[in-house]
């Protein structure tokens, strides 16, 4: 770390300590890179249980997974922690000038984005405190832990559809739940009835179970129905406003637009994580973006520093 216009100078800031910004902290510790990595904000998937599908982590909390990174990443000197948030950031010449939420100015020759993404849960009761525990988004994150019990599908497009269908790989029990008049094809109806899948349209006015577990859902009508899984595809945004401060492209779902070195198309600003790529694996794939933005920050500062 150097002191630059007596500010704090970093080769790298990184915006976000999740999985992706601790990955690519990782890569620039290990390249002898000044860097300091914000852990401001909570990581998309903290109210989850358990992490899955990740090799050797198999089970783990989110907090413990973070924290054993953490512990890793700190036996690399050139690394350093803050518990604040990125606020705001200004290019300014060849660095970014960044404001901490504390209030706390630093520099920075690159910055790397893992912000991540916010997502939109549906305004009904009982939903948001069961959302990454009995409300869900991904079977192959948590199917297991919810076979061949009963699920509701929340939604009413096509990927809903496309929801329904991934679900008989870990159940039969599957009620579609449009929450409204079903806004779907003939052909899509005709698919769902052949594979025992039925469509409820009526408006759900919420979830009932023991404390975080599910039981029911209760229509607007008065009906309920038998289930102890909901699983949706929420809207997503992203959760910083630096990636378009910074004219970072997106595209049309408003993920940041990278290339094959994690490089936005704003000069010198790197992106990883879910705020790039809507998947289902999103623990993976920030590990992997992570080294990617990490190794592509660190060949752009060596090409400067050594041409």
């Amino acid at each position: 770390m150097d002191e630059g216009q007596g500010l704090n100078l970093y080769d790298v800031v990184v915006a976000g300590g999740g999985t992706a910004g601790l990955s690519a902290a990782l890569v620039l510790g290990r390249s002898r890179i000044s860097c300091l990595i914000c852990n401001g904000g909570e990581v998309r998937n903290a109210t989850a249980p358990e992490i899955h599908n990740y090799l050797s982590r198999e089970g783990l909390s989110p907090q413990e997974f973070l924290k054993i990174g953490r512990e890793q990443i700190a036996n690399y000197p050139s690394v350093e922690f803050s518990e604040d948030l990125v606020a705001a950031a200004v290019a300014e010449d060849n660095s970014f000038r960044i404001e901490l939420a504390s209030g706390r100015p630093v520099l920075a020759k690159k910055l790397i984005l893992a912000t991540g993404l916010e997502d939109e849960i549906p305004l009904i009761e009982g939903m948001r405190e069961r959302w990454g525990i009995s409300v869900l988004h991904c079977p192959f994150c948590h199917g297991w832990e919810s076979r061949d019990l009963a699920w509701a599908v929340y939604g009413n497009n096509g990927k809903a559809v496309d929801l329904c269908l991934m679900a008989k790989g870990w159940t039969d029990r599957i009620t579609l739940c449009t929450d409204g008049v079903a806004e779907l094809t003939a052909a899509q109806r005709k698919t769902l009835r052949a594979c025992g899948i039925a469509v409820r349209e009526s408006r759900v006015v919420r979830l009932e179970g023991d404390e975080t577990s599910l039981e029911r859902m209760i229509f607007e009508d008065g009906e309920d129905l038998e289930c102890q899984a909901v699983f949706l595809r929420p809207v997503k945004k992203q959760r910083s406003v630096i990636p378009n401060s910074l004219g970072c492209a997106v595209n049309a779902d408003g993920l940041i637009l990278v290339d094959e070195n994690g490089a936005t198309t704003a000069q010198g600003v790197f992106a990883a994580g879910d705020a790039t790529e809507p998947v289902l694996q999103v623990l993976a794939y920030a590990a992997f973006s992570g080294v990617r933005a990490g190794i592509g920050a660190a060949k752009s500062l060596f090409s400067e520093r050594f041409a």
